[in-house]
């Protein structure tokens, strides 16, 4: 999804267009996040996908995932103090999608991976703390991490997988369905006997700007905030 000045319907960062969640998703470390993202230019720091402590978030703890202006994806956390995050060694092109995994291991260690490649770790010590909203395309707080592009394929997933785990899970929603496309969650976490089986604890997909649901089944929907569009393509992704 997105408008016709920033990246996935986001003007400026100032909240005036956002996809929200108010209300609590899922914190618990471990877990892990999923989005597809597209550029239209590079070079510039974009705010993928960040949960949040509170509604306003400025000085709350917060995990953020971004693309930074060395055109890699990162995976931050701050716990109110400080941030640190880790970045890929990997880079995406413009006018590509590309996919954008962050890891929350533990609370000393969290990694990006772009790609299910150009995976990297930061182990310093930061507790992302209990969330209290999602937002899309929007970092809390004040910014200007603006761009222009689109967002889709957004999902969170729970349970006790280990960093190898979510590595796996990672390759599989990036070219694990047919004909090498993405994987589609709803069919990774209906699969038996996997670390991530049953683990799948939000998924949005937004293939248009109209579906909010959160189509995991556990009601997270997300409200539109601002005037916010269909983008032009969607990645690949299986069937249902």
């Amino acid at each position: 999804i997105n408008d016709t000045s920033s990246y996935a319907g986001v003007t400026g960062f100032t909240g005036s267009d956002l996809l929200r969640r108010q209300s609590q998703v899922y914190d618990t470390v471990p877990f892990m996040v999923s989005v597809w993202g597209y550029v239209s230019a590079l070079g510039t720091l974009r705010t993928a996908f960040n949960i949040t402590q509170n509604t306003d978030s400025t000085g709350s703890r917060n995990v953020t995932v971004y693309t930074d202006s060395t055109n890699d994806s990162r995976c931050g956390v701050y716990d109110g103090v400080g941030q640190d995050s880790a970045d890929t060694s990997t880079t995406f092109s413009a006018t590509t999608w590309f996919h954008m995994v962050c890891e929350i291991v533990a609370t000393n260690s969290r990694s990006a991976v772009l790609n299910a490649a150009g995976k990297q770790t930061d182990t310093a010590s930061r507790a992302p703390g209990a969330s209290g909203a999602v937002h899309v395309g929007f970092l809390s707080g004040a910014g200007t991490w603006d761009g222009s592009g689109g967002l889709a394929e957004i999902s969170i997933w729970g349970g006790s997988m280990s960093g190898a785990n979510m590595d796996s899970l990672a390759s599989k929603l990036y070219n694990g369905g047919a004909a090498g496309a993405g994987g589609n969650p709803i069919n990774i976490n209906a699969e038996v006997g996997q670390p991530w089986s049953g683990t799948l604890k939000a998924y949005w997909p937004l293939t248009v700007h109209t579906d909010l649901t959160d189509h995991s089944g556990n009601g997270h929907t997300l409200s539109m905030v601002g005037t916010i569009t269909t983008f032009g393509s969607h990645p690949t992704i299986e069937p249902i």
